[in-house]
C-alpha cells in the first residue's frame, strides 16, 4: 500500500468511525428517551443499571449503523477528494481506480467480518439481556405499585382491554373505564366505575381490577352473523372484578424466554432451533408438522438475513464508491443525505422480501438486495474505472 493509498485508507477511516459514533449517539437517543429514561424518572431502575442498559442498547445499534457509517463515510470522503480534485491527481500519477479505491473495500470487508460477529453474538446478545433488564424492572415496579400502568389522563391498552381513569391516588383510581373486545378487535362489553382497585397477580402475571358501583353494557350479537344489529344489555354491579394478562409486558419468573425473538437469539441457538423446529424460548418443538417447518425457515430466515446484512456493507460500498467519485460534491449534508437514501432503500428491499410466505423460501429471496446493489456497484465502477 503506497502513500496515496494509505491516504485514502486514513481519510475514510477516520470518517466511518466519526459517521459510526454520531449514529450510534443519535439512535441510542432516542431509545434511551423513549423506552430507557421514563424507568429512571419513576424510580424503576437505578442509575447504575440505567448506564449498563445504555452499553447493551449501544451494541445492539451496531449491525444498523455500522452500514450507514460506513456509506456515509465513503461518500463524504470520495465526495470531498473528487471536489478538490484530488482523485483526478491520483490518476494523473498512475493509479487506477481499482487501486485508488482499494483500501475503502478493505474497511468494507473488514466492517462486514466485524457486523457478521456481531450481529450473531454481541448484538443477539445485547438486546436480550436489555430487554430481560428492561421487563424485569417493570415486573418489580408492577409488584409494588400496580397502578403504575395507569397513567391518569392517557388510555393504556393492555392485550385486549384498554383502560382509562381521570385520577389516582395511592389506593385507588377513580373515574374508570374499561373497554373490553374480542377476538375480532371489536368491543364487547364497557365498565364504568367511580372507584377501582389494582392488585398484581405475581404468579399469574395479571392485573386484577375490582371496579366498585360499575355500570355495566355488554354487547350481544356483535359480529352480526344473522344480520341484525348488536343488542346492549345495560346493568349495574356493585363489584366487578376483571383479570388482564400483562406477561407480554413483564418478566415474571421466567416468561419472558416464551417471548423472544428469532433476532435474540446467537448462532448456536439459531442452529438448534433451525435443527429441533423448535420456538425462541420454548425447547420443545410443536406437534403440528407445518409448525415446525414454519419454526424451521424463520430460524433459517434469521442466520441468511444476519449474514445478508453484514454482507451489505460491501454491496453498500461497491454502490457508494462511484457514486462518491462522480458526483463530486464536498458538502457533508448532501453526501450523508445521499447516504440514508440508498441505505433506506436497500433495507426496504431487505424487509420486502421478507414478507414472503415461508412456502417460497424467504431466507433465499432476502439475499436479492445484495445481488441488486453489488450488480449496480459493478456496473457503475467499470464504467467509472474507463474514463
Amino acid at each position: 500500500m503506497n502513500i496515496l493509498q494509505r491516504h485514502v485508507f486514513g481519510q475514510v477511516a477516520a470518517a466511518v468511525l466519526l459517521a459510526v459514533g454520531l449514529l450510534v449517539f443519535v439512535m441510542l437517543t432516542g431509545t434511551v428517551l423513549k423506552e430507557v429514561f421514563p424507568l429512571v424518572s419513576d424510580g424503576k431502575i437505578g442509575w447504575g443499571v440505567f448506564f449498563q442498559l445504555l452499553g447493551f442498547i449501544a451494541v445492539g445499534l451496531l449491525p444498523f449503523s455500522l452500514p450507514l457509517g460506513l456509506l456515509a463515510g465513503v461518500l463524504t470522503v470520495l465526495g470531498r477528494m473528487s471536489a478538490q480534485n484530488e482523485i483526478l491527481a491520483m490518476k494523473s500519477s498512475g493509479l487506477s481506480i481499482w487501486r485508488i479505491t482499494s483500501p475503502i473495500f478493505l474497511i468494507a470487508a473488514a466492517g462486514a467480518l466485524l457486523s457478521l460477529y456481531i450481529n450473531f453474538e454481541f448484538a443477539a446478545h445485547a438486546a436480550d439481556t436489555s430487554k430481560r433488564i428492561m421487563h424485569a424492572a417493570i415486573g418489580g415496579a408492577l409488584s409494588h405499585d400496580p397502578k403504575g400502568l395507569i397513567v391518569p389522563g392517557e388510555f393504556r391498552t393492555l392485550k385486549k382491554y384498554t383502560i382509562y381513569a381521570e385520577t389516582r391516588d395511592r389506593s385507588s383510581l377513580r373515574k374508570v373505564w374499561l373497554w373490553q373486545n374480542g377476538d375480532d378487535g371489536k368491543t364487547t362489553r364497557i365498565v364504568r366505575a367511580d372507584t377501582a382497585e389494582l392488585e398484581y397477580d405475581a404468579v399469574n402475571a395479571a392485573l386484577n381490577i375490582t371496579a366498585r358501583d360499575a355500570t355495566v353494557e355488554e354487547f350481544r350479537n356483535r359480529a352480526g352473523a344473522d344480520g341484525a344489529p348488536p343488542t346492549i344489555e345495560s346493568h349495574r354491579a356493585q363489584t366487578l372484578r376483571v383479570a388482564i394478562p400483562v406477561e407480554r409486558l413483564v418478566n415474571v419468573q421466567g416468561n419472558y424466554l416464551q417471548r423472544r425473538k428469532y433476532r435474540h437469539c446467537t448462532l448456536g441457538e439459531l442452529l438448534q432451533l433451525r435443527r429441533t423446529g423448535a420456538s425462541p424460548g420454548n425447547d420443545t418443538p410443536p406437534a403440528d408438522a407445518a409448525k415446525r417447518h414454519a419454526n424451521r425457515i424463520a430460524a433459517q430466515l434469521q442466520i441468511q438475513s444476519n449474514c445478508a446484512n453484514s454482507l451489505g456493507i460491501i454491496s453498500l460500498t461497491m454502490l457508494a464508491v462511484p457514486l462518491g467519485i462522480r458526483t463530486g460534491r464536498k458538502e457533508t449534508l448532501v453526501n450523508f443525505a445521499l447516504a440514508l437514501a440508498l441505505a433506506l432503500t436497500f433495507y426496504v428491499l431487505t424487509i420486502v422480501v421478507s414478507w414472503v410466505p415461508p412456502n417460497w423460501r424467504p431466507d433465499l429471496f432476502v439475499w436479492l438486495p445484495n445481488l441488486l446493489f453489488q450488480a449496480t456497484g459493478a456496473w457503475l465502477l467499470h464504467r467509472a474505472a474507463k474514463r
